[in-house]
């Protein structure tokens, strides 16, 4: 599975540079993540959830040559398309997905506070989504977010949103040894 994602987002002999984030705003955004010369569709929004924060949610819809649309499910779940861009705990943010891009293939990097007490100075876990499309079963979505590297920060952070900065000085196909870290073969 690993080779046909690399094969699918990887031209032959192409170097890899550091990551570049996407920027991306409110409402409906076109960006070829697939590669195939076609913008896709790339939507924030948001909700009032009843807290004291509003949801804020990242969806992604594949276009297709023949002028349709495919959604993508979030890569923690194949029954939701529509992603938590960012989780807030008081005014420190413990959850972000951001897109990313290195110059040849898009990623999905999700970085989440890890351990107990959230208001705390804490590492950040980094996780790195490809996108691949789906080659089995009929009724499954034609595309999906696969887990590809994860891995814990250099340093502690009161929000997430101060990590990424680790993240963009990240040469993903050629991380330094403590960056890797086993990720499952199917997304979680």
């Amino acid at each position: 599975m690993k080779a046909l994602l690399l094969a699918l987002f990887v031209s032959a002999g192409a170097a890899g540079t550091n990551l570049t984030p996407v920027p991306l705003v409110p409402g409906d955004n076109r960006v070829d993540i697939d590669g195939n010369g076609k913008p896709d569709l790339v939507i924030l929004g948001q909700f009032d959830n009843n807290h004291t924060h509003n949801c804020h949610g990242i969806s992604f819809f594949i276009h297709h040559p023949d002028g349709g649309f495919s959604m993508v499910p979030v890569a923690n779940s194949d029954k939701f398309v529509w992603l938590d861009s960012r989780l807030t705990a008081s005014s420190a943010k413990v959850l972000v997905n951001r897109l990313f891009h290195d110059g040849r293939r898009y990623y999905l990097v999700k970085a989440q506070k890890y351990g107990v007490n959230l208001y705390t100075l804490l590492p950040v876990r980094f996780t790195l989504y490809l996108l691949g499309k789906h080659q089995g079963e009929p009724g499954e979505p034609h595309y999906r977010w696969h887990a590809w590297r994860s891995f814990l920060s250099q340093r502690r952070y009161a929000s997430v949103e101060e990590s990424f900065a680790e993240i963009a000085s990240l040469n993903p196909d050629t991380p330094p040894e403590r960056y890797v870290a086993p990720v499952p073969e199917t997304a979680p």
